[in-house]
C-alpha cells in the first residue's frame, strides 16, 4: 500500500510576548493552529468557492467564516491547534513560537503514524511571521526551516514517532490563500468565548465544529507540570533528559534530587535502561549535527546527574563506563567545533576511564571508534604528521582483526568478503592528512589515491561512499588535477557526466540534509573555483546551476547559517566573485565568511581558518597594488585574536609562526612570509 499524503497549512494567534502582561487585559494563551486535509483537495478553486475575498479574521469577523469552516469538514478537513494553555513565563515570542510548533507537529505527526499503518508524509506549510521581539520584520524561510528541522528531529526521536515523514514549506499568509483557513481556525478558536464577538448561537456552533478535532495543548514552559507528570507515568528516563536541557537548575533541583532518589532504589536493569537512553539522545545529537545544543545537554547530564551519582558511592565499575560514553561524545562535538583545549581536556578524561572498556569484547566497538577519534582530535590539532604514524598502526590491527575474524566459520558464511568500515574510517582520515601535507610533500600524492581505493572498498552505506569521494574530490583538487576533481564531484552523487549533470547535482543536493548539503556545496564551490582559476569552461555550467537557483542565495544571505564548511562554502564564492571581477560581490562574501570564521574565539581550528583568508586577501591586495594598508591591519588584528585563542604546538608548526611574528604586531613593506600562512 502507498503512503498516504497531506497538506497541513498553519497560522499563529495569541499572545507570544514576554511576561509583561498587561494585568487590565485577561491573559491570552499563544496557538499555532491550521487545517490538516488530503493532498492537493484545497485548490484554488475550492477556495474561491469557499471564500470569495481574502480575509483577516483578527481584523474583522463574519458569519461566512464558519460556513466555510463547516464547509472544509465536509470535504475530509480536519481542525488542528497547539495551544499554550499554561503560557507561564514565555521567554521571548521566537522561543515560545518554535517549541509549540515543534512540540505540536511531534504529537500530530505520531497520531497520524498511528493511525495510517502503510506511513504517511505530510507537506506543512507554515505563515511566515515577524520576529518579534528582534522587530526585524519577516524571518526567512531558511532561517526557520533549520531551527524548526533541529527541534522536530530531536523531539521525533525522543518519542520514538517512525513511519511519518514530512516536508517544510513557508509562505506569507497575505498572498497565500489557503492559509486564510489556518488564519480562521486559529482566530476563531483563540475568542471563541468572547461574548462581544459570537452570539451565544455562535459559540455554540463553534464548540460543534471543533468537537473531536486535533487539539494539543503544549506546556511551554511550564517545565515543572510536565516533568512531574513523567514521573508519576514513571517515564524516567525521559525526565532526566528533559532536566538536562535546562540551562539552570534554579526552580527544578527538587525534582532533580527526586530522580536521583529514584535512580539509586531501581534494580540495575532500570538504571542501564535510563543511561542507555541518555546516552542515544547525546548521539543523536552528534548524528545530526546539532554540536552546541548536545554539548549544553551533555554537560549539563555530567554535572546534574552523573557528579551527583559518584558523590553518591554509586558503584565505579558501572559509573565510570558511563563516564567514559558521555567524555567520549563530548571529545567528538567539540572536535567539530573545533575547540582544540575542551578536546585536550576531554581526551584526557577519556583515557582515565578507558579502563572500563578495555576489559569487555561488548565494548570493543568503543575502544576502536575511541581510537579513531583521538585521530580526528590529532588533525583538529594539525599534528598530521602523527595522524599518519598512529593510523598506520591501527590499519594495521584492523586488517589483521579483520583477516583473523574472517577465518571463523559462522552459520551463514560472513567469512566471505568481509568488510570494516573501522578500517575504511581509518583509512579516510590517513587521507585527510595526506592531504594537508600534500603542499609539502607532493609524494604523498600516489599513496593518498591508493587509499582512496581501499577505502571505497569497505562501505556500503551510500553517505560513507559520498564521504570518501568528497575526500577524493578536495584531493584532487588540493593537487590542481581539475578534470579528477569534477569526476569524484559527480561520483559523491552517483552522477553521470553529461551536460546536465550540474543541475543534477545541486537538485539532488537540495534534497539532502543541511550538514550534508553543506559539505557537498564546499566541493562543489571548490571544484567551480579550480575551474575559474585556469580557464575550463565547465567552471561557466556550474556556476549557471547554482548562482540563479533561488535556494543558494537564500541561504548566502541567511544570516543563521553558520559554523564549517558554511564558511568555507561564502570563501569560495568570495573568490570566484574576485576572480570574475565583481569586486562588490566578494568583499561581501568575504566578510560574511571572516565574520562566521571569527565568532567561537575559543574554537581555535576554526579561527585558524582567518588566517588563510586574511593572509589570501593581503597577497591579492599586494599584487593589485591596492587596500594594503586595510589588509595589513586586518591580518594583524586576526594573528592577535589566533594567538589568544591559543595555538598548538603543531600549529605553530604549520602556520611557521615564529617566521611571521614580526607580521603580527607592525606593517612590513612585501610581507613575504605570507607565503608561507596562505595553505592552498
Amino acid at each position: 500500500m502507498s503512503k498516504r499524503l497531506f497538506d497541513l497549512f498553519l497560522d499563529e494567534s495569541g499572545c507570544f510576548e514576554d511576561e509583561r502582561v498587561d494585568t487590565s487585559r485577561p491573559t491570552e494563551v499563544s496557538l499555532v493552529g491550521g487545517l490538516l486535509i488530503d493532498h492537493g483537495l484545497l485548490t484554488d478553486e475550492l477556495i474561491r468557492e469557499l471564500l470569495p475575498q481574502r480575509i483577516h479574521c483578527c481584523e474583522q469577523y463574519k458569519k461566512s467564516y464558519l460556513d466555510a469552516l463547516q464547509k472544509v469538514l465536509e470535504h475530509g478537513g480536519r481542525l488542528v491547534v497547539f495551544e499554550n494553555r499554561e503560557r507561564l513565563k514565555v521567554v521571548n515570542g521566537d522561543t515560545t513560537y518554535l517549541n509549540i510548533v515543534s512540540e505540536g507537529l511531534v504529537k500530530l505527526l505520531r497520531d497520524l503514524s498511528n493511525e495510517n499503518n502503510e506511513g504517511v508524509e505530510t507537506r506543512i506549510v507554515i505563515a511566515t511571521r515577524k520576529a518579534m521581539n528582534a522587530s526585524k520584520g519577516i524571518i526567512t524561510a531558511s532561517a526557520y526551516r533549520q531551527r524548526l528541522e533541529e527541534k522536530i528531529m530531536m523531539a521525533l526521536g525522543r518519542n520514538h514517532v517512525n513511519g511519518c515523514e514530512y516536508k517544510l514549506e513557508f509562505q506569507d499568509a497575505r498572498y497565500y490563500r489557503q492559509l486564510d483557513f489556518a488564519d480562521i481556525i486559529c482566530n476563531t478558536w483563540l475568542t471563541r468565548k468572547r461574548s462581544r464577538k459570537f452570539t451565544p448561537e455562535e459559540q455554540q456552533r463553534i464548540s460543534k465544529i471543533y468537537e473531536g478535532q486535533l487539539i494539543y495543548p503544549v506546556f511551554e514552559d511550564a517545565m515543572t507540570v510536565y516533568l512531574k507528570q513523567l514521573m508519576l507515568e514513571r517515564h524516567y528516563g525521559e525526565a532526566i533528559y528533559q532536566v538536562c536541557t535546562l540551562k539552570k537548575l534554579i526552580g527544578f533541583t527538587e525534582i532533580r534530587n527526586q530522580l536521583i532518589k529514584v535512580f539509586l532504589q531501581a534494580d540495575y536493569f532500570e538504571q542501564k535502561t535510563w543511561l542507555s537512553q541518555m546516552s542515544l539522545l547525546i548521539s543523536q545529537y552528534n548524528k545530526l549535527k546539532f554540536y552546541n545544543d548536545g554539548i549544553m545537554v551533555a554537560e549539563n547530564y555530567k554535572r546534574y546527574f552523573l557528579e551527583i551519582l559518584a558523590a553518591q558511592a554509586f558503584p565505579e565499575k558501572i559509573l565510570s563506563f558511563w563516564q567514559f560514553d558521555t567524555d567520549y561524545y563530548l571529545l567528538t562535538m567539540y572536535d567539530h567545533i573545533g575547540n582544540a583545549a575542551k578536546c585536550q581536556e576531554y581526551l584526557t578524561k577519556c583515557k582515565q576511564n578507558i579502563d572500563c572498556i578495555n576489559r569487555s569484547w561488548e565494548h570493543i566497538d568503543y575502544y576502536f571508534g575511541f581510537s579513531i577519534r583521538e585521530l580526528n582530535v590529532l588533525m583538529g590539532r594539525y599534528a598530521f604528521e602523527e595522524v599518519l604514524a598512529r593510523s598506520e598502526k591501527l590499519i594495521e590491527i584492523f586488517t589483521e582483526a579483520r583477516d583473523l575474524f574472517s577465518l571463523i566459520k559462522t552459520y551463514n558464511g560472513t567469512e566471505q568478503d568481509l568488510r570494516s568500515e573501522l578500517l575504511g574510517k581509518t583509512y579516510g582520515v590517513r587521507i585527510e592528512a595526506m592531504i594537508n601535507l600534500l603542499h609539502k610533500q607532493p609524494q604523498l600524492f600516489d599513496e593518498a589515491l591508493r587509499l582512496s581505493d581501499l577505502a571505497l572498498a569497505e562501505f556500503d552505506d551510500p553517505r560513507d561512499i559520498s564521504r570518501q569521494y568528497q575526500w577524493r574530490c578536495l584531493l584532487m583538487a588540493t593537487a590542481r588535477k581539475p578534470d579528477e576533481a569534477y569526476q569524484a564531484l559527480l561520483q559523491a552523487l552517483d552522477i553521470p557526466d553529461t551536460a546536465d549533470a550540474p543541475r543534477i547535482f545541486i537538485e539532488t543536493t537540495y534534497s539532502k540534509r543541511a550538514s550534508d548539503r553543506d559539505f557537498l556545496l564546499w566541493h562543489y564551490t571548490n571544484v567551480m573555483l579550480l575551474l575559474k582559476e585556469i580557464g575550463d569552461p565547465r567552471e561557466a555550467n556550474l556556476a549557471k546551476a547554482l548562482i540563479p537557483d533561488s535556494r543558494f542565495p537564500e541561504d548566502v544571505n541567511n544570516e543563521n547559517k553558520k559554523g564549517h564548511p558554511w564558511n568555507l562554502v561564502l570563501w569560495n564564492m568570495a573568490r570566484y566573485a574576485r576572480a570574475a571581477g565583481n569586486q562588490s560581490v566578494y568583499r561581501k562574501l568575504y566578510k560574511r565568511a571572516m565574520d562566521i570564521t571569527r565568532e567561537n574565539k575559543v574554537a581555535v581550528t576554526m579561527m585558524t581558518f582567518s588566517l588563510s583568508m586574511s593572509a589570501d586577501r593581503l597577497l591579492w591586495c599586494m599584487k593589485q597594488e591596492k587596500d594594503l594598508v586595510s589588509a595589513e591591519n586586518e591580518f594583524s588584528t586576526v594573528c592577535r585574536e589566533v594567538e589568544r585563542a591559543g595555538l598548538t604546538e603543531e600549529m605553530e608548526n604549520v602556520f611557521c609562526w615564529g617566521e611571521i611574528s614580526c607580521v603580527k604586531q607592525v606593517r612590513a613593506p612585501t610581507l613575504k612570509k605570507l607565503a608561507a600562512v596562505y595553505l592552498k
